[in-house]
């Protein structure tokens, strides 16, 4: 067990870098496919809708547990690694969990939901109970908190390869999102475009955009618009269209690809987006210098 868990840290760190897939707490075949599945026990103060994640109404400075249960389909024991981190957002638009949030964060979900057991052993065919300590922040916060618990099954060749090298493929990990809130409220997005550079270097060149929620608020669904065109004027030489999920109080890389590098030679653009949610738009603009 102690071998165990001196590994774990160092497999799921590799693993957000190496090939894993992430799968909801129910996903789509998940027990057959990885031979475990999670599942919340949702507590009194859980605000109706998924059932699958916990959405929670709290005050300030409460604590409380948080239980998950995990299902062991196999024949044997299995050891499952639990691991809280904060919603931010990736450069595919997708909301990802990481366990050390930026400083545009206020409150940090891991910060302030720790697991009682980093690894959890789960007995053949089976259960065990996985707890979470919550202790919620005395300042009163505005809007969401928002963050999940991920849940990788660690075995022998997950944590080991030729030579002592570490060898992850096809991990399979569960999340299960957390959502804290102190009162149902309405709260609208705000996008911010910080800046624009071109990037030439990578195997697919392109221009990297920095947008910005920089709101207490999740934001699902919205739809980005991407022109490009020179800084005195005429046709765009480059356009992109995507759909995209934000984190609150997220920043979010955006890549826009370049078939043709000849396209954009050097000089001074503008970068437009224009982004709508809702009954909502933004139109936003910032300068584009390639050298």
């Amino acid at each position: 067990m102690r071998n165990w868990k001196t590994a774990f840290c160092a497999i799921l760190c590799m693993a957000w870098l190496l090939g894993t897939v992430a799968l909801p707490a129910q996903g789509e075949g998940g027990p057959s496919m990885i031979g475990y599945s999670v599942e919340p026990v949702l507590p009194d103060n859980q605000v109706s809708g998924s059932k699958a994640n916990f959405n929670l109404m709290v005050t300030e400075g409460d604590s409380q547990s948080l239980y998950v249960t995990i299902s062991n389909k196999a024949d044997e024991e299995i050891q499952v690694a639990a691991q809280v981190g904060t919603a931010v957002t990736n450069e595919n638009g997708v909301i990802i969990y990481v366990p050390n949030a930026d400083a545009s964060h206020a409150v940090s979900m891991s910060d302030i939901l720790t697991p009682g057991e980093q690894v959890i052993t789960v007995p053949a065919r089976g259960s065990a109970l996985a707890e979470f300590f919550l202790t919620v922040p005395e300042a009163p916060f505005e809007g969401s908190v928002f963050g999940g618990i991920t849940f990788t099954k660690l075995n022998q060749d997950q944590a080991s390869g030729e030579g002592g090298a570490m060898q992850i493929r096809n991990v399979y990990r569960y999340v299960i999102s957390v959502r804290l809130r102190h009162a149902v409220s309405d709260i609208s997005p705000e996008f911010k475009l910080l800046g624009a550079k071109a990037d030439f270097a990578r195997r697919s060149p392109g221009v990297a955009l920095r947008l910005s929620n920089p709101r207490p608020v999740i934001v699902r669904g919205a739809a980005m618009r991407v022109s490009i065109q020179p800084k005195d004027g005429g046709e765009a030489v480059l356009t992109a269209d995507k759909t995209f999920d934000i984190a609150p109080n997220s920043g979010m890389n955006y890549f826009v690809h370049v078939k043709d590098t000849k396209a954009l030679p050097a000089g001074e653009y503008v970068a437009s987006v224009i982004i709508e949610h809702k009954e909502l738009m933004w139109a936003l603009e910032t300068p584009l210098i390639i050298e």
